[in-house]
């Protein structure tokens, strides 16, 4: 069993930052909801940010922890875990490199709205050790 993680100050950057940033969006959008009914821009961070804060809570985008096992792997982040066995993501674990931005792009199984897909960053411990294991693993590099 092998635990790959972020140090506390990138879960704190890649976590909550942008979540308290979309707090407060939602926020300003109330505020100017109530000065400005008529701001179609107020309406719209109403309706958008409820579904991004949620997705970023329960999708867990930027999972804070990922351990490798030798029955599967689990993402860990915001007190949840999304864990998937190698028997049910075999082909079915796609991986895309955006070495421009220094992150991976991990997709499993089929779309869903919460979870399946996660964004690792270079700056993990271990990065370059968990990306051979998951192609190892047979995910297929796109």
């Amino acid at each position: 069993m092998k635990k790959y993680r972020y140090s506390k100050w990138m879960v704190c950057s890649k976590n909550f930052v942008p979540l308290i940033l979309m707090v407060g969006l939602f926020g300003y959008g109330i505020y100017g909801y109530l000065i400005d009914e008529h701001n179609e821009l107020y309406k719209l961070l109403i309706v958008v940010m409820p579904f991004l804060i949620l997705s970023s809570v329960i999708g867990l985008q930027f999972p804070s922890s990922i351990t490798v096992t030798k029955e599967g792997i689990l993402f860990e982040g915001f007190g949840r875990q999304h864990k998937y066995d190698w028997s049910e993501v075999k082909n079915e674990m796609k991986i895309k490199k955006y070495d421009f931005a220094g992150q991976i792009y991990i997709r499993i199984g089929n779309p869903r709205i919460f979870g399946g897909r996660y964004w690792i960053s270079y700056k993990m411990d271990g990065y370059s050790e968990l990306l051979s294991e998951l192609i190892n693993r047979g995910a297929r590099v796109l």
